[in-house]
Parts: structure tokens; sequence; C-alpha cells
């Protein structure tokens, strides 16, 4: 397993930073942190029913926390079978019907 990036990686994350931040290049790194960036296919959030007795609210990637409180109440009514129509667009189902959301990050998708 990695846990460092390569020379190539450093310099090609660093140069968008650095047409702003010249003097970014004489910096010293001094570590860093990965995680998994917890994001659908289409970068919208997964909220909806997935099996028997089984829900899901997944895929908010860093907005989840401050979504928190609303996506809960949202996925509360779900829970007692009385939905906000309007988190029907947002169903696990949506991928496997071919019906991706088209919010959000223009072209910018997940490859895979």
């Amino acid at each position: 397993m990695r846990t460092s990036i390569s020379e190539d990686e450093r310099l090609t994350l660093l140069a968008p930073v650095a047409e702003r931040l010249p003097g970014v290049y004489d910096a010293a790194p001094r570590g860093g942190w990965a995680s998994v960036y917890d994001v659908s296919p289409d970068w919208q959030p997964v909220i909806g029913q997935v099996a028997e007795n089984v829900f899901v609210d997944a895929g908010t990637s860093g907005h989840g926390f401050k979504l928190a409180p609303a996506l809960g109440r949202h996925v509360a009514a779900l829970l007692l079978d009385s939905p906000d129509p309007r988190l029907a667009r947002f169903s696990p189902d949506r991928f496997a019907a071919h019906r991706p959301l088209r919010a959000g990050f223009g072209d910018r998708r997940i490859v895979g």
C-alpha cells in the first residue's frame, strides 16, 4: 500500500495553486492525510430504500455534516412512510434505471 504521492503527482496537484501563489513551489511539505471521498456516480446524494427495512442516506461527500439536520428530518419522514416527494429524485434505483441527476458539477463525474 502506498503511503505517499509521487513527485509527478505532487507537481500536478500543485500547479493550479501555484498559478495564484507562485511561492508555494518553495514551501516544504509537512505531511497530509487521505480518506474515502463519499460521492455517488452522479455526485448527488443517494437517499431511499435499498431493501426491505433498509434505507440509505449517503454520497454527500463533504456536505453531509452541514446537511445532516435537514436530511435527518427527511429520512425520518421517509422511515415513517410520509416522504417528501422531492426526495424521489435521489432514489438509489436511479442508477439501474439510467436516470442520473444532471445537477451540480457539469461534466465532472467519477470515472469508473
